[in-house]
């Protein structure tokens, strides 16, 4: 044991370095035979145990002490350097991923026991849920025809939609008001005594009532 460590209320977990009480000094990295299966790790280390505000990142390695069976989630970052830091999670028990957290709300970007479903919060309406490495978060690619945050507004661009007289309700597919029609909904219909064959399908063609014509 060369470390101690720490954790109070609403901090990191920190490790401070133990001093031998004879020499004063720290105790040096243990060295592990060529039988054991060491694996790098990253930790947050302080001079003093006192002084946890300046903590650092370092790294050692140790020996391989449980391994997760599934994986956590899209392959291992580095093989050769840590068989725990997977790219959507970190096996920290046997069995036991801790999903990789969300830039803005540190909250899992992941979920499921090997973390390997994408989270979106709201979920994606007409979309997959995705996650940029760069940014760190996650975000719905719409599918076609869909667009907005969580995908659920419809998009009209093959044929385009009228604002006045339709309302795009899936893609490419306008709904006309009474009395408008055509693929884009903005023709209406000229009836005076008769009814209109009207719709995004419509012709706009005239039924004439009893006792009309032309």
């Amino acid at each position: 044991i060369t470390t101690g460590v720490y954790k109070g209320l609403g901090t990191d977990l920190v490790e401070g370095t133990i001093l031998d009480l004879v020499t004063a000094l720290p105790f040096p990295n243990p060295v592990w035979g060529t039988n054991v299966s060491v694996t790098q790790r990253t930790y947050s280390a302080v001079a003093n145990i006192n002084e946890l505000g300046a903590a650092t990142s370092l790294t050692d390695y140790v020996p391989v002490t449980h391994t997760c069976t599934g994986g956590c989630g899209g392959g291992l970052l580095n093989a050769s350097a840590s068989v725990y830091e997977f790219a959507q999670g970190t096996c920290v028990g046997p069995d036991n991923c801790d999903c990789v957290l969300r830039n803005s709300t540190r909250t899992p970007a992941f979920s499921g026991s090997s973390c390997e479903t994408t989270v979106c919060d709201p979920r994606c309406v007409n979309g997959n849920c995705t996650f940029d490495n760069i940014t760190r978060e996650t975000s719905c690619q719409c599918s076609y025809g869909w667009a907005g945050p969580t995908c659920a507004m419809a998009q009209c661009t093959l044929y385009g939609c009228a604002a006045s007289s339709g309302s795009c309700v899936l893609p490419d597919t306008c709904q006309c008001q009474a009395g408008y029609y055509s693929a884009d909904c903005g023709s209406q219909c000229k009836c005076v005594h008769g009814s209109c064959n009207d719709g995004a399908a419509g012709t706009g063609e005239c039924t004439c009532d009893a006792g009309y014509f032309g």
